[in-house]
């Protein structure tokens, strides 16, 4: 199999696993950009609220956004990144709906554009593979950790979301890639595009750029390594640094022109942000809570990334740049926000800031996995990989947002708990969701809720049934109920999503032993990771 038909299977058949469970709507922080989406198609512009009399408006749309120095409301995000992507999604939801008149024309347009994030997380999927093969992982690793990534981490359920996350992941996942294929290959143009995806990750969300310090640490690394002379050492990293900060200076002033006079990035922002970070006495609190909480935990949403930690020794025993980059991501990820904790990603499906991290820890696994020779670490890796299979499944057919409302509504606690009690993790949350309403289904009784943390301190259990939270939300199960004359279309599409997907495996798994042509390039597959 040559690379870009790898490259081309490993994308079809994530984009139609993703795509066949995609949520098909908007909400949360991700629908002002749906929002924003809306208004540069239809209007050319990013204010909202400019069609008070278009029928088709859904009602939730009241209250989002801010007013800019204009006056107009705005999506209070103010990033352009994700809403340029989305609007061609938007755009042919709109041309489809001229077809399809029973259906409301915003649901169409919402339903085509949910299908962005299924989407430009199988790019993240793929970018992981091509990243590997520049890594020189063995023949059948290559795959292997792409599938780890795409299937067994909190990656998959954010493909259900509106968040701009999985586009902040792919573009940092762009910029890792164009600096190692300079380390490769030393040309100048690799670290232009680098600097382009570095710029698109401040253009998606701001906080991109506590990032690009860990990437001009690996630049000087490699620029040290290879040139000769101070000049030649400094020529690289100077070229990126001023590049990305010229072009990112750029963006946030088109930011600001677009957004009616406002920024993500003011200087009262800003100042704030770094004062209440710097003065911030909660470390170890923000530490507990992204890494090891029942509700956010990195650590146990994010199970199989566990082995990463055991090859952390190792490579920096060895001195490998690359892994000591991915780990230095991960470190800057956690301190960044541990330090600027707020209770903040609530309502999200474990610890989202620490999204950007998952791809990088999973290279990390993939160096274990090197290594892995014994039965028992081969074990382990596949009950891990398991665990965190199952952990994410009922994700992809309940809403599990629905369960934090379900802790607040029915249980009356507040949804902070979720951090400190096990009984209320959303993982229980899920499962409980999606058995109650495959009981219901098959069997026309529910079963209920039980909350009994400690029967020492609350009393008796606490049931409560889950009906009007546990409803399976799949987009499929939508347009069917929206339009049933709609049917048969629906089940063309899923079917062809089941084929294409099944075809897309088989080939993958046919040719596992082919990939030899899809390796780091001859000289630099044997690349020394031991400085002599």
């Amino acid at each position: 199999m040559s690379k870009r038909s790898l490259y081309i299977w490993v994308f079809v058949f994530f984009a139609c696993i993703y795509s066949f469970f995609s949520i098909g709507h908007y909400g949360g922080d991700g629908y002002e950009d749906y929002l924003t989406a809306e208004s540069l198609v239809l209007d050319g512009n990013t204010a909202l609220y400019d069609r008070p009399d278009d029928p088709d408006e859904l009602e939730y749309k009241t209250g989002a956004g801010i007013k800019g120095k204009d006056g107009r409301i705005y999506s209070s995000g103010r990033k352009l990144g994700v809403p340029i992507l989305i609007a061609p999604l938007y755009g042919a939801g709109h041309l489809v709906s001229y077809v399809f008149k029973q259906a409301p024309h915003d649901h169409i347009t919402m339903m085509f554009a949910s299908f962005y994030n299924p989407l430009v997380t199988a790019a993240g999927v793929l970018l992981v593979l091509m990243i590997s093969i520049h890594l020189g992982f063995k023949r059948r690793l290559l795959v292997v950790v792409a599938f780890l990534y795409g299937l067994t981490t909190m990656t998959m359920v954010y493909t259900r979301t509106g968040f701009a996350d999985p586009t902040l992941v792919v573009f940092l996942l762009l910029t890792a890639y164009f600096l190692i294929t300079y380390s490769k290959n030393p040309r100048m143009v690799y670290l232009a595009w680098a600097s382009l995806s570095m710029v698109y990750c401040v253009l998606t969300k701001v906080n991109g750029l506590i990032f690009l310090p860990c990437f001009i640490v690996y630049l000087m690394w490699v620029s040290w390594e290879k040139g000769q002379t101070v000049s030649e050492r400094l020529k690289p990293v100077l070229f990126f640094v001023i590049l990305t900060s010229l072009l990112t200076a750029c963006a946030l002033k088109l930011e600001s022109m677009t957004f009616g006079g406002i920024s993500s990035l003011d200087r009262a922002r800003a100042a704030g942000g770094a004062i209440r970070i710097l003065e911030a006495d909660h470390f170890l609190k923000g530490v507990y809570y992204y890494l090891f909480s029942p509700g956010k935990g990195f650590l146990i949403y994010n199970i199989t990334l566990i082995p990463a930690f055991f090859a952390v020794k190792k490579i920096f025993k060895l001195r490998n740049k690359e892994a000591i980059l991915f780990f230095l991501i991960f470190i800057v990820n956690l301190v960044f926000y541990a330090k600027s904790f707020r209770r903040g990603s609530l309502f999200s499906w474990g610890p989202r800031y620490l999204l950007p991290s998952v791809p990088f820890m999973s290279f990390l696994v993939g160096y274990f996995l090197e290594d892995a020779k014994s039965v028992f670490k081969k074990t382990v890796m596949w009950l891990l990989s398991l665990t965190g299979f199952a952990i994410m499944l009922p994700c992809m057919m309940v809403n599990q947002s629905k369960f934090y409302f379900f802790v607040v509504e029915k249980l009356k606690l507040d949804e902070y708990l979720i951090n400190f009690i096990p009984d209320l993790s959303p993982i229980k949350g899920a499962w409980s969701m999606l058995i109650s309403r495959l009981a219901y289904d098959l069997g026309g009784a529910e079963l209920p809720f039980v909350f009994d943390p400690d029967y020492r301190l609350v009393g008796d259990p606490v049931t409560y049934l889950m009906e009007g939270y546990n409803y399976l939300d799949l987009w499929s199960l939508k347009v069917i109920q929206l339009a049933p004359a709609f049917g048969p279309y629906v089940n063309a599409v899923l079917g062809i999503l089941i084929l294409s997907a099944f075809v897309a495996l088989y080939k993958i798994y046919r040719n596992r032993d082919a990939v030899f042509a899809c390796e780091a390039p001859k000289e630099d597959r044997y690349v020394k990771r031991i400085r002599p």
